[in-house]
């Protein structure tokens, strides 16, 4: 209720965002508490959900605000300053990449992992200059860890470096990998499982985010105390029910050959209801941090001279996995900050470590297949790629994290299987949640041939708002004329501008918020101007109250009677060079332009020169396509069924003859 975008992991947000979409109070300083005090709670209070997606916009909200230079909350300004040059919305984009980079590096430790995930997934617009610009911000983020955690013992040498690490995995026969080549075949049928674990997750996500859509507040808070109770229900009656009881190892004992990790993971099981010197399965995984729940399942081994023993039974690892999951499934997309990197994986690690049980109980020998902590660590990426879809830096951010380079091929064969499975179901988790949620997010390009060969079925024309004709305004008019045009079209920010005296055609476009401005600034004349230059607003004025511009509702943009009859000349604040197409070129031509020129609007023209229409993102979404590509269809349908019925020739474009200069 205090900041509903503070709720949820807030990727595909942020996803959105660097798509070119104003989300309003995304990266608001007031957002950015929310979501760092509610993720705090939902983390530690055993919630299955992580703090890597909440990381992820928390960076991205610093490093706007940083971009900004400013705030008017703490009540500060560096307008004189070099940070001016950076109140854009092009470097705006870029610094919140920069920060998404960041926090994901801040929650794994994984610099490059950092870049990666931001240029895989996050960013839709990616050069040169925002490469290095993302690594040296993932590179101070980890330096900046480094300093913190060592700051401790003067600096000196640090016995944990990330915020979130596996722990080590050690080689059990020296100068050997710890598996066969011939097991590669077994990691691709992991990966395949957990693409469909993946796939079965993202359903019942969406299920339930459909449903939320058409929640009220009170409704979503009693959902966030049910799945709290159902979670706390579940990791104290699970184990007290069905927990087993085991001898506990002893840490000591110099023929087990533990480590110092291992042992620390052997301090780490939980007793519950069990006898002294033992400990319970499930409880050692329920009642403990996410962090070391992992840790169990990759590194806590048996004894070396009683490899037989099992550590944790399939039994528990089912127990466990089943209701976690299904308690996860449900808490994607609930009103509490969360992501959903760290519980899938601990899910995946669960699963994998249990087929790793199903496969070393047909090796009498135990010498044939993998440690089980292999199999838990390709089950982990194996159900985030099924989930997230990830690759490269689902790969690349366990590699850092785990320390070892032994395991690249077992890793990318797991993420590879488990985003091709995954994709033959349904979208990632993201992507789904975008589609959920209506936000006009963009794809790299058009579904091939949903929309005919390179998208010739519609045109321009067919695909610009035909609701209502384009809104233009002169290059010289009255300002009552004006203030109404605003008054009556809140939604519009761009409108084309014609000029009468040339028949109409299009010179320009002028912004809605430079509108706005000069009303802002009494920009009038009492008598028709006849030079453009004479007391015009400078560009540092234009853009001094960004991104928060004035509005025509505002009290300093109110008008007076006698104000209504001025003069207004807007010749030096037009775009002379805006982007055009004409009405008969192809969709897969309009849209290449319009998503890879990062465009907001765009002029539909006829071969007079004269606009016919405006496209702007929403009329490029999946749905809005959809729905002219069936009215195109319909209305050819109809003229194939009747050709001798007169069209109107004030109907949209979808009525008229075909086009007659081809598709461009």
């Amino acid at each position: 209720r205090i900041e509903p975008m503070a709720s949820g992991a807030g990727v595909p947000e942020m996803k959105t965002y660097l798509n070119g979409v104003a989300i309003p109070r995304i990266v608001r300083a007031k957002t950015l508490f929310m979501k760092a005090v509610g993720v705090t709670f939902s983390v530690s209070g055993g919630l299955p959900t992580g703090k890597e997606g909440p990381m992820i916009q928390i960076g991205s909200g610093i490093a706007a605000g940083i971009a900004q230079g400013k705030s008017t909350t703490m009540g500060f300004d560096t307008s004189f300053s070099k940070f001016q040059d950076f109140r854009n919305d092009r470097e705006k984009r870029d610094f919140v990449a920069c920060g998404a980079s960041a926090g994901v590096a801040a929650a794994f430790g994984a610099p490059i992992a950092g870049v990666l995930f931001t240029l895989e997934e996050s960013a839709s617009f990616w050069s040169t200059k925002l490469t290095w610009r993302t690594f040296f911000c993932c590179l101070i983020t980890v330096y900046t860890l480094y300093l913190i955690r060592s700051a401790s013992s003067g600096f000196g040498k640090m016995e944990q470096t990330f915020m979130f690490n596996f722990g080590e995995f050690n080689q059990i026969d020296s100068d050997m990998a710890n598996y066969s080549v011939w097991e590669l075949v077994i990691f691709t049928m992991i990966g395949i499982v957990g693409g469909l674990v993946g796939a079965v997750t993202v359903h019942i996500s969406k299920f339930f985010t459909k449903r939320r859509k058409t929640m009220s507040e009170f409704s979503k808070a009693v959902e966030v105390h049910l799945v709290c109770l159902t979670m706390a229900s579940c990791a104290f009656l699970i184990p007290l029910l069905f927990g087993q009881c085991t001898e506990r190892p002893d840490p000591d004992d110099e023929q087990a050959n533990y480590t110092s990790q291992e042992q620390t993971l052997i301090a780490d099981l939980v007793q519950f209801k069990c006898p002294d010197g033992y400990y319970n399965e499930l409880a050692s995984l329920w009642f403990v941090a996410p962090e070391t729940a992992i840790k169990q399942l990759f590194h806590y081994r048996a004894p070396v001279y009683d490899m037989t023993r099992e550590t944790f039974s399939t039994a528990t690892l089912l127990l466990f996995f089943i209701p976690y999951q299904a308690v996860f499934s449900v808490m994607i997309g609930c009103a509490v900050p969360g992501g959903v990197f760290i519980p899938s994986m601990i899910a995946g690690a669960a699963l994998g470590r249990c087929l790793g049980h199903g496969f070393r109980a047909s090796d009498p020998n135990g010498d044939l297949f993998a440690d089980k902590g292999t199999y838990a660590l390709v089950g982990a990426a194996s159900c985030l790629s099924g989930l997230t879809r990830l690759t490269i830096a689902a790969t690349v951010m366990l590699l850092e994290a785990t320390g070892t380079m032994q395991y690249v091929m077992p890793l990318m064969i797991a993420v590879m299987a488990g985003r091709f499975v995954g994709n033959m179901f349904n979208d990632a988790v993201q992507d789904m949640q975008i589609r959920v949620k209506k936000l006009p997010f963009l794809e790299t390009d058009l579904v091939r041939g949903e929309f005919g060969v390179d998208g010739v079925e519609l045109t321009a024309g067919h695909v610009m708002s035909i609701k209502r004709p384009p809104i233009t305004v002169h290059p010289i008019c009255r300002v009552g004329d004006l203030f109404n045009i605003l008054s009556e079209n809140p939604s519009i920010i761009c409108f084309p501008v014609i000029d009468p005296n040339k028949g109409d055609v299009l010179v320009g476009t002028i912004l809605r918020k430079t509108l706005c401005t000069l009303f802002q600034h009494k920009k009038f004349k009492n008598d028709k101007p006849t030079d453009p230059s004479i007391g015009n607003l400078s560009w540092a004025v234009l853009q001094q109250d960004y991104p928060r511009f004035a509005d025509i509702t505002d009290p300093e943009c109110a008008i007076n009677e006698q104000e209504k009859n001025c003069w207004m000349d807007l010749r030096s604040y037009i775009n002379l060079g805006p982007y055009t197409i004409h009405e008969h070129s192809s969709l897969g031509r309009t849209y290449r332009m319009f998503r890879s020129l990062g465009l907001r609007h765009l002029c539909v023209i006829n071969f007079n020169n004269h606009v016919v229409g405006m496209i702007t993102r929403k009329d490029l979404t999946h749905d809005a396509l959809s729905e002219r590509a069936n009215e195109v269809r319909q209305s050819r349908l109809n003229a194939e069924a009747s050709p001798s019925q007169n069209i109107d020739s004030s109907a949209p474009i979808v009525s008229a003859a075909p086009n007659t200069y081809g598709v461009l």
